[in-house]
């Protein structure tokens, strides 16, 4: 941040008279509303909500109706989705995360030992290729993942393919397409009206998809089926969806306490301060421990990002259509400049 907004910020701050009390409402999203827009060059398009206690305490559009819900694209966030299918299946007593992979999929024989809990935390040695991309048979994904090399050394490599043979596993065990899995287990049941699946037209031809400068290609509802975006990315939902996904999911009232947990614990280090669950980060700042993940898919320039403040119980979404800031989704560059004043005591 450069000195110039810095002193805006600590300007604002001090005008809001919020010393050992929290900002109330409209003065957070005065705080919010005047920071973004001081900023010109940022020009966000996007939405943004924040919640507190498991209540909306502010929620507005930039760039787009503010009478509408708009469904972004939001990346690797996807992620989150396809751990919480499999804890779902171990609910359901159809699999263990410990269990290797080749219980339930013909795999060769250098990929045996591979778990399901390798998959999630990227410990597994696959690569990140993208090798099921442009495929629409799961069989043909399959092989195609099947024949990456794999890595010998099993600590933390982020591997989108092992996400993508994590959506095949779902669709294996259960019987359904992982889009069908998602939309009966999750979505509708929470009534995630604004959500769906890249390649699921037949069902989500309603959403609301804000344009982009380089959605080129048309809609991500009509584009085929593509085993390279299943569990790895492909979903479009909302900030308001992801709330109550969020609510829903912190409450134990998607999966059982236990698969909750496990879904958020500190499984692998990534880095000296960063750990990774299952398609979650994790990791202690000043503010307490934060459980955040992000995404992107720059061809068609939409970004997301998920802060959830454990110990404040605050949580920022960002979802963007308009790329990136100097280097920075922009989703997440908004996070970025929010948390100060949310946190301002």
């Amino acid at each position: 941040m450069k000195c110039g907004q810095l002193l805006f910020l600590v300007v604002l701050l001090s005008s809001i008279n919020c010393v050992g009390q929290e900002l109330d409402d409209q003065k957070l999203s005065e705080a919010i509303d005047q920071l973004i827009l001081a900023e010109k060059k940022l020009d966000f398009k996007g939405s943004i909500l924040v919640e507190k206690d498991d209540r909306i305490i502010y929620h507005k559009n930039y760039g787009l109706d503010q009478r509408q819900n708009y469904s972004f694209w939001i990346g690797s966030l996807s992620k989150q989705f396809c751990a919480a299918a499999i804890l779902m299946l171990q609910d359901d007593g159809l699999l263990s995360v410990n269990d290797p992979l080749s219980k339930f999929i013909k795999i060769p024989v250098q990929m045996e030992s591979i778990t399901l809990h390798q998959l999630l935390t990227h410990t597994s040695g696959l690569p990140d290729n993208y090798a099921a991309d442009d495929i629409s048979d799961q069989k043909e994904a399959l092989n195609a993942i099947l024949a990456n090399k794999i890595e010998t050394d099993k600590s933390y490599s982020y591997s989108n393919d092992g996400y993508q043979l994590l959506a095949i596993l779902v669709e294996v065990i259960s019987g359904k397409s992982y889009e069908e899995y998602l939309s009966e287990t999750f979505f509708q049941p929470l009534g995630m009206t604004n959500t769906g699946n890249s390649g699921d037209s037949k069902e989500w031809m309603a959403l609301n998809i804000p344009s982009s400068r380089k959605l080129k290609n048309g809609n991500p509802q009509d584009w085929p089926v593509n085993y390279g975006y299943k569990g790895s990315t492909g979903i479009l939902t909302s900030t308001g969806d992801l709330m109550k996904w969020k609510t829903a999911l912190f409450n134990n009232q998607v999966l059982s306490k236990e698969s909750t947990q496990l879904l958020l614990e500190r499984h692998v280090q990534k880095t000296e301060e960063i750990f990774y669950g299952y398609g979650w980060n994790v990791f202690d700042t000043s503010d307490g421990e934060v459980i955040v993940h992000s995404g992107a898919d720059d061809f068609i320039a939409h970004n997301s990002t998920f802060r959830h403040y454990k110990d404040k119980n605050v949580t920022i979404f960002v979802l963007s259509n308009d790329g990136n800031y100097k280097g920075t989704e922009k989703a997440r560059a908004v996070a970025s400049r929010i948390i100060p004043i949310l946190f301002a005591n």
